[in-house]
């Protein structure tokens, strides 16, 4: 505890007695606290716990999450582990890459100001920030493998519907993300977004309902279908851009509600000379089947894009880059790209999920490399103001 400047082991002695209570008994012990655990305090936990030294570990607290598999690797955590199953390394592991992804967010070179506008983040006096958290380490991924450090501004989208002036200080912003999400609240907000992102040249991202709310807005200022929207919002909307297909309507009128959604994990077929499909293959993330380019990512939606309005905005001007064919044939939007936007890409999947340490997702990598690219443009500074400071993130 902080206020008394000393480390107790009594709460750790006491989780073991009482454990053992419940005749269960740990094999190693990974001891939380602000600062390292000191040999004194280990043998204390050692004597009470009858365990060797090497199974004692100390987990400190770290300035970024991805320093801890080192400082866990430095202790041998690794190896007691297959000692105490009596298995043998199948290789040594090689963290050179992981050490040169974790210098470049210590000591990044270029910074880029990012704002996602979301519907999950008021409650009170706080912000939760951890409703998006997959979001927020995917750009950390990205921003890694680009030595780019990114500031996220939480933005609630409701905000833009209660006052619609304030949509300006967007253009603070080197990127826009639209996240998921269920639910009326904060689309119009949410809308108002997209269609500034898209008007001002800004680096747009749509995951999943960003995708659908970026065909709704499109529909509405592009291809003048008034009052467009999904039906999830208004059941009664004349132009029901995003619907529940009718396979799917059968389904939760069986109260199938679960059948009715799309869980895990989808094949979309991407087409060819589409800067989604380029940005998988440098990647490496293609899968290539009968002559056809495929992405998987995992999917978690049930309302779909209309099939009846795709050829309506693709002649409009949204090009739609990959789909997902279901087994009764019918095509489902996957991918949505404006060719004449420095970066407007939208996906019904979740791409933030796949995202990894030192593998960003392809999409999430190329939406930082362009919000560089607009930082540049609007001369922001290149580089971190603190270089060389350690980044609390």
């Amino acid at each position: 505890p902080s206020h008394i400047n000393e480390m107790k082991t009594r709460p750790t002695r006491q989780s073991i007695h009482m454990l053992g209570e419940h005749c269960i008994t740990p094999d190693f012990i990974l001891c939380r606290a602000s600062v390292p655990l000191d040999d004194v305090r280990k043998k204390k936990i050692q004597e009470f716990a009858y365990l060797p030294l090497s199974r004692i570990l100390s987990v400190p607290d770290v300035s970024c999450v991805y320093e801890m598999p080192i400082a866990l690797e430095a202790q041998l955590l690794g190896d007691n582990i297959l000692a105490h199953f009596n298995l043998t390394s199948r290789r040594i592991p090689d963290w050179n890459a992981w050490l040169k992804q974790l210098g470049h967010l210590k000591k990044p070179t270029k910074r880029v100001h990012v704002a996602i506008v979301g519907k999950y983040l008021d409650t009170g006096d706080f912000s939760l920030t951890d409703s998006y958290v997959s979001i927020c380490h995917a750009l950390i991924h990205a921003g890694a493998y680009a030595a780019t450090h990114i500031d996220i501004a939480w933005i609630d989208a409701k905000t833009y519907e209660k006052e619609p002036q304030r949509i300006e200080e967007l253009s603070a912003y080197d990127g826009v993300i639209v996240p998921g999400g269920f639910g009326s609240e904060g689309v119009e907000g949410k809308i108002a977004a997209i269609a500034y992102a898209r008007t001002r040249k800004i680096p747009y991202l749509g995951l999943c309902y960003g995708m659908q709310l970026a065909a709704v807005e499109f529909a509405r200022n592009v291809c003048n279908l008034k009052n467009a929207h999904t039906t999830e919002v208004n059941a009664k909307t004349p132009h029901p851009v995003i619907d529940i297909l009718p396979l799917q309507k059968a389904l939760l009128e069986n109260q199938c509600y679960g059948a009715s959604m799309r869980l895990g994990n989808y094949s979309a077929r991407l087409c060819a000379n589409s800067k989604v499909r380029t940005l998988y293959a440098q990647a490496g993330k293609l899968h290539e089947r009968d002559n056809d380019a495929y992405a998987v990512e995992r999917h978690r939606h049930r309302y779909e894009v209309n099939p009846e309005y795709v050829d309506l905005l693709q002649q409009a001007g949204l090009s739609f880059s990959g789909f997902y064919t279901r087994e009764d044939g019918t095509q489902l939007a996957e991918y949505i790209e404006l060719k004449d936007h420095p970066f407007f890409i939208a996906t019904q999947a979740h791409p933030e999920f796949t995202s990894r340490f030192g593998k960003p997702n392809p999409l999430f990598e190329a939406f930082v490399a362009a919000c560089s690219i607009q930082a540049c443009i609007r001369k922001r500074p290149s580089v971190y103001e603190s270089q060389g400071a350690e980044i609390s993130l």
